[in-house]
């Protein structure tokens, strides 16, 4: 039986083709986002929309901030994961399952 994925193809390099324009596509999108100096502290909701008016195309809730908390509870910010549809060539907002491993409430940025 075969089965077929949606990237298979007849051989190996049309699969790395595509692979390989997959990631660049992406790779393209990130590059054009503008982070501005942040606060020390924000809330995240402050930080999705500081990033949203900075980068027009970018929705806030596009924007999942993510952070490590120390033993005070105190967050920090280690990360932000940015939402795109399949083809990666545009921010959408970000799926519920993702928005639950995101951190709410107040991080330390640096």
């Amino acid at each position: 039986n075969h089965y077929s994925s949606g990237l298979e193809h007849n051989n190996a390099n049309e699969y790395y083709t595509q692979v390989n324009q997959y990631f660049s596509q992406g790779l393209n999108l990130y590059q054009k986002i503008q982070i501005p100096t942040l606060d020390l502290e924000l809330k995240t909701t402050e930080l999705q929309s500081i990033i949203s008016k900075e980068n027009s195309k970018i929705p806030s809730d596009a924007v999942l901030v993510m952070c490590d908390r120390d033993h005070h509870q105190q967050q920090y910010l280690t990360g932000l994961w940015f939402c795109t549809n399949k083809a990666q060539d545009k921010f959408i907002p970000c799926p519920l399952p993702l928005q639950k491993n995101a951190c709410t409430g107040t991080v330390i940025t640096r």
